[in-house]
């Protein structure tokens, strides 16, 4: 509400964005994501997770700065808003999105991993309004989520993106405006040779055992 109220303002799970088109002297706020203004790419209204803080990128296009892409953990709640101001429906949704990108500098964001884009309805009502369930989840349309970091091919078209399951490309076709046409994703873990380590533990009575837990 552009008034600093320190309990909910350090606190509320989502993320907002903000632009600068001068080398960082000033900055715009685009807005938050209930709002429209910017897509929730960085924990939601009520899923209680927060890893958001250390997993989430901005990448700009060097070669177009209007064309940018965001990326975070995920919308992990459901049924979702749809729209999500003044829904007409509710969407059951499988995890989505996990990256977003706009090419008009911010004004405007397309889900570049909606993970479905079939639904049919259900007998189910949400908040008094009909539910919408997804027929099947589609491979290519969806990575997994908790981005750390991105980069652009420019001359093919393509961003990498790192995450907790490893290395991700997308090629864009079209306009880039269609979110369920104009991204398809793979997956490029094949012979990709990187583990982190979370947490480990020895054995109580034999030292020479240790278990861990990897990403």
């Amino acid at each position: 509400n552009g008034v600093y109220e320190a309990g909910l303002d350090l606190d509320y799970p989502m993320a907002i964005l903000f632009k600068s088109t001068n080398g960082g002297q000033a900055w715009t706020w685009l807005g938050d994501w209930y709002n429209e203004g910017i897509p929730a790419f960085c924990d939601i209204y009520d899923d209680n997770y927060e890893d958001a803080l250390y997993d989430n990128t901005v990448e700009v296009n060097p070669h177009n700065p209007n064309d940018v892409i965001v990326g975070g953990n995920c919308n992990y709640a459901s049924p979702w808003p749809d729209p999500i101001r003044n829904p007409a429906r509710y969407l059951q949704t499988p995890w989505h999105g996990i990256v977003y990108r706009s090419i008009d500098g911010g004004s405007n964001w397309v889900d570049a991993t909606p993970a479905a884009d079939n639904y049919v309805l259900t007998t189910n009502l949400w908040n008094g309004l009909p539910v919408y369930t997804y027929t099947d989840v589609l491979t290519n349309k969806s990575i997994h989520p908790d981005v750390h970091a991105a980069a652009y091919d420019w001359s093919a078209n393509r961003i990498y993106v790192v995450q907790d399951g490893g290395l991700a490309r997308v090629t864009f076709t079209g306009a880039g405006t269609n979110s369920s046409a104009d991204y398809n994703w793979e997956n490029l873990n094949n012979d990709l040779g990187t583990l982190q380590f979370f947490q480990f533990g020895s054995h109580p009575t034999d030292p020479r055992l240790i278990q861990g837990g990897m990403q």
